[in-house]
């Protein structure tokens, strides 16, 4: 059988244009980096990172299970304190072996453009704001080594043509400047032209 579901959201003020771009490191048949972007169905836009620790299947397959189980839970309307300590725990209990997870999360309301920024063990990211650049660096433990670990949080506010660049380790090794850089020479690239220049 085949069937179509249909998903009816209230019209907001701001809408989110998303693009990601990725490579996998030399050698390896995956990546460790996991990203999933969707709308929570309360009004605002999500995107979900994740850089499993280490390099091919094992981080791949880390990182695909954070983002994606914890993109699934925020869509089942949970709390994302709760969210963080049932994937928490999923890394913890996932093999005998140690299990890490960087988790990287944007979350937009879409009415009033608040963003607000949560962060375990992941790298910074680049907001460009009335074309003023700043990067939002704060950062806790990954997942998967302790139990009692939380999100850093950090909120900025964002209006129409504001854009925010959200990079996993393989980036975070460039200077901050060269993102600021980057989004002055491409000001007028739409979000795949930048992605895809950053990742070269």
């Amino acid at each position: 059988e085949e069937g179509t579901v249909l998903s009816f959201f209230e019209k907001t003020k701001y809408s989110v244009r998303a693009f990601k771009a990725q490579r996998k490191c030399d050698g390896e048949t995956l990546c460790g980096d996991s990203c999933e972007t969707f709308r929570d169905g309360a009004g605002s836009f999500c995107c979900v990172l994740s850089d499993g620790m280490g390099t091919g299947s094992r981080a791949a397959l880390d990182s695909v299970m954070t983002s994606s189980l914890m993109s699934r839970l925020l869509k089942s309307g949970f709390n994302e304190d709760i969210a963080f300590d049932a994937v928490n725990s999923a890394l913890m209990v996932n093999s005998a072996d140690e299990t890490m997870a960087t988790l990287d999360i944007l979350r937009i309301d879409l009415n009033t453009g608040k963003a607000e920024f949560m962060k375990a063990g992941s790298s910074f990211s680049v907001v460009c704001r009335s074309g003023r650049t700043a990067v939002v660096e704060r950062s806790s433990l990954p997942l998967g080594i302790i139990g009692e670990t939380r999100f850093e949080r950090s909120e900025t506010q964002l209006s129409s043509g504001d854009r925010v660049i959200m990079i996993s380790d393989g980036a975070s090794y460039l200077p901050f400047e060269f993102f600021k850089k980057a989004l002055h020479d491409k000001k007028d690239a739409d979000e795949k032209e930048l992605a895809r220049y950053i990742l070269e």
